[in-house]
């Protein structure tokens, strides 16, 4: 029977839908991130330039970078009130390459730091972080709670390239963080979006493809059943033909027993009665020798012919047993000796088989006795796992195209070959002149393992 997973269209969309969403998230989270960070370097971008040029008087000061002075101290301290004055500014610093603190407007100038940022800057890069405060140096800043970015910008004297101090800034993010929350959101919207229409339309796909499985399934097990049903009526019609060739093959066995009975009963014991009333040397004047010489003939014909009829009781032989017997049947009746080969041969056999490969003995031995007089004779049966097979052989002049066969063999081997036949096996009869004739059956085993009578 035919058996498809039920509601495929489901569980394919809650599989797909948990790949997809796993996806689709790592995917959000990956744009997130690089827009934030996008933002981030625009911001430090725009924000470079400015810083540069308010720091960059710092470095022309006779003590830099040992120190500032206080005039350059000052100006800076009015340049970053300005600067924090719109409230997008909350701090500037100003750093040696060394880390050293020389300027802050929150206090600590003098101490030196190990900030990554600084030595990144130091090497000529804008470096920018988002709500990164965790250096001891951005303790002031951490007291604001509000959303800070730092901005680190490499400083260079006015017309030369060398970098010679680092300039740090933070700047107020609580704009920058509501765009980036925004895009986020919106990113999140877009690609939950293109799930869901991803799913419905694959969900669609797989509906449809569930639908027509379904539906070929149910032909394909109707297709079964009919094929079973068939095979059953196969099986059914099968042992029915072979009860009826049993049957076929058990009438004919009785109707050639009441033809022998027949004969004995009836021409043989007339002529048997016939021969007691004639007289048993009557004189030559008479002309009575020759009927009574005719008539013992006759007697001795029919009973022959009458015992060839008549099936022994081989029901409770074994095949072995049952070929032994047709051989000495023959010898007895004809006086000729038959070489006989016997193989391990199976005990248990239907009486059919062992039937059938009687009557093919018998007549062959008939038929060479008629063909090949005086000829040696010879019997073989062998088994196989799965066969049987019977040989019935004489070394007389065999048989060519214009020898003209006796209609009483032609008969005898139609009859043969039926009864092999009906047990679904093979008869073949070869000959050549001079090489004599060789009867070859073959029946198989198994199927006819189960037949009984």
């Amino acid at each position: 029977m035919v058996v498809v997973p039920p509601q495929l269209s489901v569980r394919f969309l809650l599989a797909a839908s948990i790949v997809l969403l796993c996806a689709m998230t790592m995917l959000a989270g990956w744009v997130g991130e690089r827009v934030e960070r996008a933002a981030i370097e625009v911001a430090a971008d725009a924000a470079a330039p400015h810083l540069q040029s308010v720091l960059a008087s710092a470095t022309l000061d006779a003590q830099f970078p040992a120190a500032i002075s206080s005039s350059t101290k000052a100006g800076l301290d009015l340049v970053s009130a300005g600067m924090e004055a719109d409230g997008s500014v909350v701090s500037v610093k100003l750093w040696t390459l060394d880390g050293r603190l020389l300027y802050s407007t929150r206090g600590g100038a003098g101490q030196t730091f190990v900030v990554e940022e600084v030595a990144k800057a130091a090497a000529g890069k804008v470096v920018a972080s988002f709500e990164g405060l965790e250096h001891d140096e951005s303790a002031s800043e951490r007291e604001l709670a509000v959303p800070l970015m730092e901005i680190y910008v490499p400083i260079s004297r006015p017309g030369e390239s060398e970098v010679v101090a680092v300039g740090e800034v933070y700047q107020n993010a609580e704009t920058l963080q509501g765009e980036i929350l925004a895009t986020q959101k919106s990113t999140w919207a877009i690609m939950g979006g293109t799930t869901l229409a991803i799913l419905a339309v694959l969900w669609l796909i797989v509906h449809g493809g569930s639908r027509t499985i379904a539906t070929q399934a149910a032909a394909l097990e109707a297709q079964v059943r009919a094929a079973e049903d068939l095979a059953a009526s196969n099986r059914r019609l099968l042992l029915e033909a072979d009860q009826a060739r049993l049957d076929a093959s058990r009438a004919n066995e009785e109707l050639l027993a009441r033809i022998g009975a027949d004969i004995h009963d009836g021409p043989v014991q007339l002529l048997s009665l016939l021969q007691l009333i004639l007289p048993e040397d009557p004189p030559e004047a008479a002309g009575v020798q020759a009927p009574i010489s005719i008539g013992k003939r006759a007697i001795s014909e029919l009973r022959t012919i009458s015992a060839g009829l008549v099936l022994p009781e081989i029901e409770s032989m074994s095949l072995a047993e049952s070929l032994r017997l047709a051989v000495s049947r023959h010898e007895q009746m004809t006086g000729v000796v038959v070489q006989i080969d016997l193989g391990d041969l199976p005990e248990a056999l239907p009486l059919a088989v062992r039937t059938c490969l009687y009557r093919v003995v018998q007549e062959s031995l008939s038929n060479a006795f008629r063909h090949a007089r005086g000829a040696a004779t010879y019997v073989s049966a062998h088994a196989t796992d799965t066969t049987i097979r019977l040989l019935v052989r004489d070394d007389g002049p065999g048989l060519d195209g214009t020898t003209r066969e006796d209609p009483s063999s032609r008969l005898g081997l139609h009859a043969m070959r039926n009864r092999v036949e009906a047990l679904r096996g093979t008869l073949t009869v070869s000959s050549a002149p001079g090489e004599g004739v060789t009867v070859s059956a073959s029946i198989p085993i198994e199927v006819n393992k189960g037949l009984n009578g």
